[in-house]
């Protein structure tokens, strides 16, 4: 059985947060710390500045959990060239329906089964989050990964 799990980003903070509580109005944040609101508890309008991820309960190929706005390489394997530039690098977004992945650089958009995503989940690799690695998707942008 699927379970849910959530991690948040928080804008203003710029650190991910490890979601313990979700509720409508309210996140709080997997601590031992007890609850301080605004540090580690937010409701209402203190919620503007998160944005709520959810994981898509897969892992990859090192076991890390994957999750919505994760940066991920595909290894296809490829005989021809082993070079890390030439396998696709994807963000895994949520469509309203289900995951799929946005192809961002490297490789070629069509060397990812990504309509099997959760069969081929074993042959991603966890390279970070929008979010807190940014610069993972400029190095794509200009040609490196």
């Amino acid at each position: 059985m699927h379970r849910f799990k959530f991690r948040a980003w928080h804008s203003v903070q710029k650190r991910m947060i490890d979601v313990y509580g979700l509720g409508t109005d309210f996140v709080t944040e997997n601590t031992l710390d007890g609850v301080d609101p605004g540090t580690n508890c937010w409701h209402g309008d203190d919620m503007e500045d998160l944005l709520v991820l959810q994981y898509v309960g897969l892992d990859d190929i090192e076991g890390n959990e994957l999750a919505e706005g994760d940066i991920i390489m595909y290894h296809n394997n490829s005989i021809s060239t082993k070079e890390s530039y030439w396998f696709p690098i994807y963000v895994i977004e949520h469509n309203g329906f289900g995951w799929e992945l946005k192809h961002v650089g490297g490789g070629h958009p069509s060397d990812t089964p990504d309509w099997n995503f959760e069969h081929y989940s074993k042959s991603f690799e966890r390279m970070g989050n929008i979010y807190e690695n940014p610069e993972l998707l400029k190095e794509v942008e200009n040609g490196g990964s």
